[in-house]
């Protein structure tokens, strides 16, 4: 897929992931951080394309110096809704209407996480990441007889966000993290006319907890 393809989302998702590339030298040369192993765990709701959803993120950071961080995230979103329309115009088909179709994201995107304050308890951050997603959906056709069909995507993904933790003990932090994703799915075809469709843009917001080792 062409850069000059991509819709104004994630052009703007591109913009930022540079502007934190050009921005971190300065932070990369501070002294070693003693801790340089973070995991962390993400539980909260998915807003966007597919309706309001559960979502779930695992996440492996490492921390090369004490407000620069690099984070593996994997996150799951599920009973995402989506609609099967059976003769989408200008087709003219015996059998119509609209089928409901469930679906579920899994997304593996590394992120570049900075710091920008050296607070001691409060610790705000921003982060972007580029990685890979997966799409499935699921719908059940009613003709003669009822057929289940699946359909199975790999795509582009894009992620920014930021968030807040708080220090609880000297290892435990909990917060907030609000992160956009855009999936860049095929658009919708004649046939398998699946809408949303093309980029999925959803934001994940959830509670979030981290363990520092």
């Amino acid at each position: 897929m062409k850069a000059s393809t991509f819709p104004p989302a994630a052009q703007l998702s591109v913009v930022i992931c540079i502007c934190v590339l050009q921005a971190i030298p300065s932070l990369w040369a501070q002294a070693p951080n003693p801790s340089r192993g973070r995991a962390s765990g993400t539980a909260g709701w998915s807003l966007g394309d597919g309706g309001t959803a559960p979502s779930f993120g695992l996440a492996l950071s490492y921390w090369p110096a004490r407000r620069v961080g690099v984070e593996f995230e994997l996150a799951y979103s599920k009973n995402l809704e989506f609609i099967l329309d059976l003769c989408p115009p200008p087709l003219v088909c015996v059998f119509g209407g609209q089928v409901p179709v469930k679906g579920r994201t899994l997304s593996l995107i590394p992120h570049l996480v900075v710091e920008p304050t050296d607070w001691e308890r409060f610790h705000p951050y921003v982060l972007a990441g580029v990685g890979f997603g997966h799409l499935r959906q699921r719908y059940t056709v009613n003709t003669v007889v009822p057929s289940e069909f699946t359909r199975s995507k790999k795509a582009l993904a894009l992620s920014v966000g930021a968030g807040f933790d708080l220090r609880v003990t000297r290892r435990l932090r909990l917060g907030l993290d609000i992160r956009s994703r855009q999936l860049f799915d095929e658009e919708p075809h004649l046939d398998r006319y699946i809408v949303p469709a093309g980029t999925l843009s959803a934001v994940r917001i959830g509670s979030h907890a981290s363990w520092k080792f």
